[in-house]
């Protein structure tokens, strides 16, 4: 298991090693699909295909994924949590974007899609 991380505390984001259920070598199969924030961890799950894809990488890691879940949870808290873990549709390409951030007066409110 890894431990307390200074990086736990960053506004850009919780390194995945805040998961303290969380072994290494699960991490860094996280990270290989570039899983490396909490926040990706949780929004990951936010589907049931992203669950299922979680649990196979998650499968030698003692801590189910519903522990793990709410270990993410208590770091995040219960608004921002419950916010990445609602499913969105993605944009072109399967990108998801916040549309608040990218509507301009220019693009009609269609967040720059054309």
């Amino acid at each position: 298991m890894t431990g307390p991380n200074e990086e736990c505390t960053q506004e850009q984001g919780h390194d995945i090693a805040c998961l303290e259920s969380l072994e290494s070598h699960s991490a860094q199969a996280l990270r290989s699909y570039w899983i490396t924030s909490v926040e990706q961890f949780v929004a990951s799950a936010a589907t049931d295909q992203g669950r299922r894809g979680l649990n196979k990488l998650l499968a030698g890691n003692p801590a189910s994924l519903d522990e793990l879940l709410q270990e993410s949870q208590k770091i995040l808290g219960s608004q921002r949590y419950e916010a990445l873990i609602q499913a969105r549709p993605g944009g072109p390409l399967g990108a998801r974007f916040d549309e608040t951030q990218f509507n301009t007066d220019s693009d009609n409110g269609n967040g720059g899609a054309a």
